[in-house]
């Protein structure tokens, strides 16, 4: 491919990822506007419903500043959706966990992705289609700087996403 097309084919996944995520982003915000959180807390809130973590923890795992974590942290905490406890072997640690107004509040989020507008486009394609895109994300992925840890860290995240979705209610 010469280099002009290969430029515009990249130029035009570019804006179309953009455009998907911006789209994407718009969409939760819109969501959970309505449940007082926004879709950071959230993201907060589905990592503490599995285990406890410090902020420090939950900066690496969302690749996130720890100093951008502070007041979302703060602020749930505040609303009594999670609580800051104390580590008995480390009085360092300080691991956060939900409360249980947090886990209900999470429980009710539980249909939030099949609101969200990508959700819906995506349904519209076959199922090679769909197959076919993700095997493509997963190879340019791949391509990337540390892109075997994205995915490990990806797959990982499905697993656990998955396994909550599928349990009993």
């Amino acid at each position: 491919m010469e280099q002009p097309e290969f430029l515009q084919l990249v130029t035009e996944i570019r804006m179309h990822m953009m455009r998907i995520m911006k789209s994407h982003a718009a969409s939760a915000e819109e969501y959970f506007r309505d449940k007082s959180i926004n879709r950071v807390q959230y993201g907060v809130m589905r990592i503490l419903q599995r285990e406890s973590h410090t902020i420090s923890e939950l900066s690496k795992l969302m690749v996130l500043d720890p100093s951008t974590l502070v007041p979302i942290v703060d602020d749930l905490e505040h609303k009594g959706l999670l609580e800051r406890n104390k580590d008995p072997q480390d009085r360092r640690r300080t691991p956060l966990s939900l409360t249980e107004q947090g886990a209900s509040l999470l429980a009710s989020c539980s249909d939030c992705i099949q609101e969200d507008p990508f959700f819906e486009s995506l349904k519209a394609l076959d199922d090679a289609k769909l197959i076919y895109l993700a095997e493509i994300l997963r190879e340019v992925v791949l391509n990337l700087p540390a892109g075997q840890n994205i995915l490990c860290d990806v797959h990982g995240h499905i697993y656990k996403s998955v396994s909550e979705l599928s349990k009993p209610s």
